[in-house]
């Protein structure tokens, strides 16, 4: 049950963050059902997730994400499990972290608790080199059309920027081009979905691959929190966004969701 990466502490809002994924794979003859998961720390119990919270962390590679028992796994079959933890005290980010899956085996009327080797955690990483200057990847302008609406910035060795759904035709830049902060690299567009108009899709990875990469948190330099949106359905159904009582810089951190924000 390994945590494929070290989890690592950011900034958003208000309150340090981690988020990672934890891989449970059933390794035996007959399936087994997902009860409960506890995660732990060199600090004390961070979170505990059952029943339907628990289902709605679990991903299932190879199946639809409305797979109606997420929690069996067939034998020779793995759960994904994502966690993204709140962390109550800035001043008690936890050095180390281990879990406790429980699950029921089936043809069987155990169940069974297994606990993790621990994981070490990284207290808020220093800032990555500067991306002035860093090449476009081979991503940038090839394969099929879809493909051609997404660039990809190699930021530096295992760190990958994705910039997607882009308008199809208006990237600028080119394999192995070098990009600085400003440089304009395309429009945007909803090459991915169309429900919310342009937009842009951006996340940053440990490989050159779309999918078949692990996604890494990020934070933002810097920017202005200008207010909210009250939900995702709002902003959806065309709602107006609502304004905070005073605009509030700020950096190293990442904005709250549904936040609507400025950069400089």
């Amino acid at each position: 049950m390994p945590a494929v990466i070290v989890p690592v502490s950011f900034r958003q809002g208000d309150r340090d963050q981690i988020a990672y994924e934890l891989h449970v794979t059933n390794f035996q003859r007959t399936d087994a059902v997902l009860t409960g998961v506890r995660v732990d720390s060199n600090r004390g119990p961070l979170i505990e997730h059952r029943a339907d919270e628990l289902h709605r962390r679990i991903t299932r590679p190879g199946l639809r994400n409305d797979h109606p028992d997420p929690p069996v796994l067939g034998p020779g079959m793995r759960a994904v499990l994502n966690f993204w933890i709140p962390l109550r005290d800035a001043a008690i980010v936890p050095s180390s972290i281990s879990h406790v899956v429980e699950l029921t085996v089936t043809r069987s009327t155990s169940s069974r608790c297994l606990r993790t080797a621990r994981s070490p955690v990284i207290r808020k990483p220093g800032p990555r080199p500067a991306t002035a200057g860093a090449p476009m990847c081979s991503r940038s302008l090839t394969g099929s059309s879809s493909q051609r609406s997404t660039v990809c910035q190699m930021i530096c060795r295992s760190r990958f920027a994705f910039y997607q759904h882009l308008q199809r035709g208006s990237v600028r830049v080119k394999q192995g081009q070098r990009v600085r902060r400003g440089d304009v690299l395309a429009k945007l567009g909803s090459s991915g979905s169309s429900s919310i108009g342009p937009h842009l899709h951006f996340h940053v990875v440990d490989a050159n691959q779309t999918l078949a990469a692990e996604g890494l948190p990020f934070v933002f330099r810097n920017f202005t929190g200008l207010g909210e949106f009250s939900s995702i359905a709002a902003l959806l159904a065309g709602d107006k966004w609502i304004p905070g009582q005073l605009a509030r810089p700020a950096g190293q951190t990442r904005p709250t969701p549904n936040a609507v924000i400025s950069f400089p």
